[in-house]
Parts: structure tokens; sequence; C-alpha cells
């Protein structure tokens, strides 16, 4: 695996911060994520499709360190502060179908939209969160 290299504006000062106050720009990062993740998942319950109610029943959010619910393609360990959301488990195994569609059911997207909803929001979260910690 190759290293890569990123740099951006502020990065200096970024650097700084986060060797200064490791533990407060953690916590920061965490908090604004676990707010975006349970706000994503009401998103997703609001816009998923009902039928039975066993998708919008599927839908979880996991907490940075922890697994998450058995899903049809397994589960997996959520870094420590991130933040995961998931819709379907074993009952709800079908939602990629609606997320996607198939030859014979036209996609009904609830979940990418979602995201796409509140990905500024949470980007503003956590340049708060993170400005706070400094």
């Amino acid at each position: 695996m190759s290293a890569v290299s990123v740099r951006f504006k502020g990065q200096r000062r970024f650097n700084q911060l986060v060797r200064s106050r490791p533990a407060a720009v953690a916590a920061g990062a965490a908090d604004a994520n676990l707010e975006s993740a349970e706000e994503m998942a009401r998103i997703v319950r609001q816009d998923i499709p009902v039928d039975t109610g066993k998708g919008r029943r599927s839908v979880a959010v996991t907490k940075g360190g922890r697994m998450t619910p058995d899903l049809p393609g397994g589960s997996v360990r959520i870094p420590l502060h991130a933040a995961a959301v998931t819709a379907g488990n074993k009952k709800a195994w079908y939602l990629h179908f609606l997320e996607y569609g198939t030859i014979d059911l036209p996609a009904r997207p609830f979940f990418w939209p979602a995201w796409r909803k509140q990905r500024r929001r949470h980007r503003r979260r956590a340049r708060e969160k993170l400005r706070l910690a400094a």
C-alpha cells in the first residue's frame, strides 16, 4: 500500500490543533459524526418506502468502536470517532433492491438522497465542533 500525501488550506494550524488538544478534537469529531448520523437516519426513515415497516425499523445508527447490526453482507466494526447509518437486516434483506431497482422493479432511492441532503450540514457541523475544540 502506498502512502498518500494531502495538503489543504489551513493545514499547519489544523495539525497544531490536533497535536495540542487531541482529546478535545477527537471528542468534537465524534460528536459531529454521531449527530449527523442520527439526522441522516431520521431522513432515511422518513423517505424509505413503507409496505410492512420492516425496512424503516431496520435503519440503525452505530457509534464508533461498535459493530454494525447483523447485515446480509456481514457486520463491521466502526472506527472509533466515526458513526455509521445502516439500513437492512435479516428481515429486511431486500432494501438494496428498493434503492437501486431491478429489471422488473424501478429504483426507489432513499439512502443516498438522504446522504446528499445532509452532507453540507455535516461539514458545517464538523467545522463548528472542531472550531469549538480549539
